[in-house]
């Protein structure tokens, strides 16, 4: 047998195979090595995945809160401009550039205007204390000279 095991080709055979099982060994260690890194970066993908997924839903949700926010802004402004009296005050500022722009360029204006607004001034004061507003509050003709049509001022 010892014939046999110093014979070149047997010799060969046993370095070749020996080369072989080593590297076969490597390759063992080496895969089992890439599949730890792969079930690692699995893990870590789905880790990934679940955060990314948590952020985008937050990110809906608050996204959601602020629209119904913005929503209920801007119902409150809407009903902010419909208040009674908001119109009213925008009609006087446009009454009052108005005017200001007549007192510049019409030159006869502003003496008129003073007279009748110290007439309508002085009717509105005596309607208001005098006889006829106990009478309207107490008859309530349907039209009056001193009030608009449909209805009382107060």
């Amino acid at each position: 047998m010892s014939e046999y095991l110093t014979h070149p080709f047997v010799q060969g055979l046993g370095v070749g195979l020996l080369l072989a099982v080593l590297i076969w060994i490597s390759g063992m260690i080496q895969r089992r090595r890439i599949k730890q890194e792969m079930r690692t970066i699995k893990e870590q993908l789905q880790l990934k995945m679940e955060l990314d997924a948590e952020a985008t839903a937050d990110r809906k949700k608050q996204n959601e809160r602020l629209r119904e926010r913005v929503s209920n802004l801007q119902t409150s402004i809407q009903s902010l401009r419909d208040k009674p009296g908001r119109r009213e005050l925008e009609l006087l500022h446009i009454y009052d550039r108005a005017l200001q722009k007549m007192f510049q360029t019409a030159p006869g204006f502003a003496a008129a205007w003073q007279t009748n607004l110290e007439t309508a001034e002085s009717e509105f004061v005596s309607y208001r204390k005098g006889v006829i507003p106990f009478i309207r509050r107490v008859i309530r003709p349907s039209s009056t000279g001193l009030l608009k049509p449909g209805g009382d001022s107060e």
